[in-house]
């Protein structure tokens, strides 16, 4: 069934009482909606999690192949159709290889990490190279894909980059451009100043924004999951919104909590192409799982980042 239109929406969310990953799905106050059938509507949904690639910076963090069990208990709970992976890079464990174990062998997901399209060397996978994007077997179809070097007038390390798939849905007869990317931060640039990162990551967006502007046309989607190191109302958003054509599922969404996680994770879409039902940050906490209880808090989430979620329905 396709979704056309607000008004579509609310007539499916008026007829349609649900559970979403098992758990009653409520409105916010501020919801305009009924409840709404996520299962039986069959909307896209889609993650952007960074993983932490280590244990943070004062190791206050469960070791990665603790924590990558969470992230792949997160991922089987919520079933997510994409997802973009951050810091998914080479530390204690090789994230791209533990994932695509957990997610892929069972035939659920198939992947295109960064690696695949540079062939990068260990050494050369930093946490900013650290980027997968996986996608349900059954439901879509890959393209194409690739990778592009964000460049700079002056040195930034470690380098930046944004990957990209483009899907067919076979479910809608929908075409899809994924995007995926982990913005500078001002200590990667030479004078490791505010300004500069603020500069470098302005330089990034408008990089990101043309290559959306050439590939997504008005019968394509697009999704963006990214940790973009930058607040809403920051250079590099004001950017990538150039014009409304693309915007964050958290500023469109008919039903918003308020919650963003830690505020720099960001899921972009196309609302001329598709209608924002929800969207929202994941509890991330696993203190339950953990014996000693007596562990500064962060040791019992699975990352420094809460996984976003988006969920949406084509026009």
């Amino acid at each position: 069934m396709k979704i056309k239109g607000f008004a579509a929406l609310l007539l499916v969310c008026t007829q349609m009482l649900v559970s979403l990953s098992g758990c009653a799905y409520t409105q916010s106050a501020a919801s305009t909606t009924s409840n709404i059938d996520f299962l039986t509507s069959k909307p896209i949904s889609v993650m952007s999690f960074n993983v932490l690639d280590g244990y943070g910076n004062d190791n206050n963090y469960s070791e990665p192949a603790i924590r990558e069990k969470w992230v792949v208990e997160i991922i089987n709970e919520q079933s997510p159709d994409l997802i973009g992976f951050q810091e998914a890079a080479y530390n204690a464990i090789t994230w791209k290889d533990e994932l695509q174990k957990d997610l892929c062998e069972n035939g659920e997901y198939n992947y295109r990490a960064l690696d695949q399209e540079e062939n990068f060397a260990l050494e050369k996978m930093t946490i900013a190279a650290g980027l997968i994007i996986f996608w349900k077997a059954d439901r879509f179809e890959l393209v194409e894909s690739g990778c592009h070097q964000y460049s700079y007038t002056k040195e930034v390390k470690p380098v930046r980059y944004f990957q990209w798939v483009k899907l067919y849905d076979r479910v809608y007869d929908k075409n899809i451009v994924m995007t995926n990317t982990h913005f500078s931060l001002a200590a990667d640039t030479e004078s490791k100043a505010a300004a500069e990162g603020v500069m470098v990551r302005n330089s990034q967006a408008n990089t990101l924004y043309h290559f959306w502007k050439a590939n997504v046309t008005e019968d394509t989607v697009l999704f963006a999951t990214g940790d973009y190191n930058s607040k809403n109302f920051e250079d590099s958003h004001k950017t990538l919104q150039t014009g409304k054509q693309f915007l964050p599922s958290f500023d469109i969404a008919v039903d918003f909590d308020g919650n963003t996680g830690t505020g720099v994770d960001y899921i972009y879409t196309s609302p001329a192409t598709v209608t924002v039902a929800k969207a929202t940050a994941l509890s991330y906490d696993f203190a339950e799982k953990l014996e000693d209880k007596s562990l500064n808090d962060t040791y019992y989430r699975a990352s420094d980042h809460a996984p976003i979620m988006t969920w949406a329905y084509y026009k």
